[in-house]
């Protein structure tokens, strides 16, 4: 396996791939439901609030996810490392 390195430039990775898939999660759940709605009720129910609200589900989310999973990652790293190195002789 390929070392890697957990910088900062993961953690904005993660953060931002964390936010962006529950923008995108709670989004379509909305657009679902607005579907469900059209069938039942003959009306789109879907505004510009759900786009916010799954905006601020997102980011309310997402920060602590990548956050979280970027610390475990580095937890990780620090775990793997060995302590001592084997001596030359």
């Amino acid at each position: 396996m390929k070392p890697t390195t957990i910088s900062v430039y993961l953690l904005f990775v993660l953060t931002a791939g964390t936010m962006t898939s529950l923008f995108l999660t709670v989004l379509l759940i909305r657009l679902c439901v607005g579907i469900v709605a059209y069938y039942q009720l003959g009306q789109v129910d879907f505004s510009i609030a759900d786009v916010t609200y799954a905006i601020k589900i997102g980011v309310a989310g997402g920060l602590p996810l990548g956050i979280g999973s970027w610390l475990l990652a580095k937890m990780k790293e620090n775990e793997n490392k060995d302590p001592f190195p084997p001596s030359d002789s």
